[in-house]
């Protein structure tokens, strides 16, 4: 059977170094974990700039954590003409299917409207906002620096973790934090961080749009895995984005009890059923069959042999 490894590395949960990923209730849960907003600062050439924090730490390798504190009790209407941010995470065109079709749209959707509602239209009219598919411990990050060889002209772009910011309302929550950060440097030449520049403009945002949550420091968010494995000894749970980890080979960690893959379920919790085409599930109950019944013929052959005899099939339950 091969050696057991306890399961452990790959994919984390946001903000949860080392962590094997948070097991969602009602298996043991462990404590909510922040998705950090870093802050990083760079030269034209691409390197970082090393400055200190009073502690001596790498400034750009800082998390900053508080309680997450939402304004979901505010029901004031925004004044803004024209703007969609409430609820967008209920809009049918930012939602489901729809939401990852849309996002590169949103995103400067959103970026448009807070430039023109907060900033007065300061702001450059384009920046460079990404994706990154790696980010698993930060939602959002903002690099920032000066171009050298345009008299220290300066510059900002973000990054937004394709993992973590999978709902249109975490994607407007984290843009906005990360909108803050660009208006600091690009505006007050503020390399703050989370400081008093920062709060003005946050505080600003939530002004201009009282309907939105509080802008933090943190947000309190659950990566949405697609697979999760769970012990069968004490139940805890492993949340992987493929099926990575091999059953036979890794145990849990805690227990070291065996592992078991868990039914697909949606980001509600509601069960998905696996559908199968019916041509796929007709190769897969007679591939063998006819593999052995046409010896010493290659792969291709025997498809085209199935794909006959399939369509055959068909047209006989038509008749």
């Amino acid at each position: 059977m091969g050696r057991a490894e306890a399961a452990g590395g790959g994919e984390e949960e946001a903000g949860a170094g080392g962590s094997l990923g948070a097991p969602p209730p009602p298996p043991p849960t462990e404590p909510g974990v922040g998705a950090l907003h870093r802050f990083q600062q760079f030269r034209a050439d691409g390197s970082p700039f090393a400055l200190h924090s009073p502690t001596g730490t790498l400034a750009s390798e800082v998390s900053f954590v508080l309680p997450l504190r939402l304004n979901n009790d505010v029901h004031s209407e925004c004044k803004i003409p024209g703007c969609f941010l409430r609820g967008i995470e209920n809009s049918k065109q930012y939602s489901g299917k729809n939401f990852k079709q849309n996002k590169d749209e949103l995103v400067q959707k959103i970026y448009d409207l807070c430039n023109s509602s907060v900033f007065d239209k300061k702001l450059p009219e384009k920046i460079d906002i990404t994706w990154n598919k790696k980010m698993l411990r930060t939602a959002g990050l903002c690099a920032a620096g000066e171009i050298q060889h345009l008299k220290g002209e300066r510059f900002a772009k973000i990054e937004l973790s394709q993992k973590v910011c999978d709902s249109a309302d975490r994607l407007r929550d984290t843009l906005i934090h990360e909108i803050c950060h660009v208006a600091s440097w690009l505006l007050d030449g503020k390399r703050d961080f989370h400081g008093d520049t920062w709060k003005n403009y946050a505080r600003k945002l939530n002004m201009v749009h009282p309907e939105l949550p509080k802008v933090t420091r943190c947000h309190n968010y659950k990566i949405n895995y697609k697979i999760y494995y769970e012990c069968t000894n004490c139940k805890f749970r492993v949340g992987r984005y493929s099926r990575s980890l091999d059953t036979k080979r890794f145990i849990c960690a805690r227990c070291k009890g065996s592992l078991v893959i868990l039914p697909l379920t949606r980001k509600d919790g509601t069960p998905i059923k696996p559908h199968v085409r019916p041509f796929a599930k007709y190769v897969q109950e007679n591939y063998r069959i006819v593999r052995k019944e046409m010896a010493g013929i290659g792969h291709g052959d025997v498809m085209r042999k199935l794909s006959k005899d399939f369509n055959a099939k068909k047209q006989s339950q038509v008749r």
